[in-house]
């Protein structure tokens, strides 16, 4: 009887293990497959990692153009099914449960994303305990590049190319939050906008990247999402995020009311090194314009252009310090944002007209 109750305890234990490890498999190996049986097929395909390894010389140091939310990004060329060159971001850390995850969640969020200013997924790997996504490398780099390090050619940029920039973010920004669902429903949060996120294509148009931190949320009008862990660029981030861990679009908007300040005037958000340095560009320029002496933060480099263009600059950041207000309620929506940014008339924004109540932030 003993040799009977030990081969079917044997059996059956066999069985669950059997079923368990098929379960952990489908769950975490084979749903990034999962997710390409849908749209994902339509606009990525899978990579193996020996193809990529060619593509970047074997992920060589000297390819290696910048870092993103979970892995760094390598300069790649492609040689078919055509001669191309793209972005290839290596996840690090592939094996840890939170990175895969991460990875899965990127692929499913940016194949349900289309919009001329997101930058756009061409593929992924999932090969070898590897982890890779493949996007299109945009000729221009990314904004941050030219605001502070002279961009590929050295080409300064221009005032009406820095605008288009801003109408180009602001529209990607309105699309997440506006467009990419029901937006009676839900909503999407990308929760890293800065410059460096920013990538400008042939025209210098604008191509918001990085979705690794990116996250549907339930629209619910109330003050944002359940508490969860702080993550992201800190210099660019919503000083409530970091107080309450809670997200709302009004954080978003903090973020790019950073970008609107950084473009207009060249200068970090924060000068690195200093032990008290968040939010000095902030204070720099509400200070300018208390004394409405707001034009003198404006890029030495735009000098020339400041007859021509001043209420656009003025106006930009004005904007910028309304979406960095402190309370989320007064922050505008994106929408507000690009209405007041797409006025043609000569005449500078008012702090006054933007505090009104009918623009305030709504989730």
């Amino acid at each position: 009887m003993w040799v009977i109750f030990l081969a079917v305890s044997a059996v059956l234990l066999a069985g669950l293990l059997a079923a368990l490890l098929a379960l952990l498999y489908t769950k975490f190996m084979k749903r990034p497959r999962r997710c390409l049986d849908g749209n994902c097929l339509q606009v990525a395909r899978k990579f193996s990692y020996s193809e990529l390894v060619a593509a970047t010389d074997n992920f060589s140091q000297d390819r290696k153009i910048g870092k993103g939310s979970f892995g760094d990004v390598y300069r790649g060329l492609l040689l078919v099914p055509d001669l191309r060159e793209v972005a290839v971001k290596e996840m690090r850390q592939p094996t840890l449960k939170q990175n895969r995850k991460n990875y899965v969640h990127e692929i499913e969020t940016i194949c349900q994303l289309r919009h001329k200013n997101l930058l756009r997924l061409i593929g992924w790997c999932d090969d070898g305990g590897r982890l890779v996504l493949v996007y299109e490398l945009e000729p221009n780099g990314s904004v941050s590049d030219h605001l502070h390090d002279g961009g590929a050619s050295g080409r300064i940029l221009t005032w009406p190319q820095r605008y288009n920039i801003l109408l180009g973010i602001a529209a990607a920004i309105d699309y997440l939050h506006n467009g990419a669902y029901d937006s009676t429903k839900r909503y999407v949060l990308h929760r890293d906008i800065k410059p460096s996120n920013v990538m400008l294509g042939e025209g210098f148009e604008a191509k918001l990247g990085d979705f690794g931190l990116v996250r549907q949320v339930i629209r619910h009008g109330g003050g944002g999402t359940p508490r969860t862990t702080v993550i992201g660029s800190t210099d660019y981030m919503d000083p409530k995020y970091i107080e309450l861990g809670t997200l709302s679009s009004a954080s978003d908007i903090y973020s790019f009311g950073l970008v609107l300040l950084e473009v207009a005037t060249g200068v970090r958000p924060s000068v690195p090194g200093t032990a008290a340095h968040r939010n000095t560009l902030i204070a720099a320029v509400t200070e300018s314009h208390s004394r409405k002496a707001i034009l003198e933060m404006v890029d030495e480099r735009l000098r020339g252009e400041l007859n021509q263009w001043w209420w656009q600059m003025e106006r930009v950041m004005i904007t910028g310090l309304t979406c960095v207000e402190t309370a989320r309620d007064d922050r505008p929506s994106i929408k507000d944002v690009i209405d007041l940014l797409s006025k043609h008339e000569q005449s500078p924004a008012s702090s006054h007209y933007l505090k009104d109540t009918s623009m305030r932030h709504k989730d």
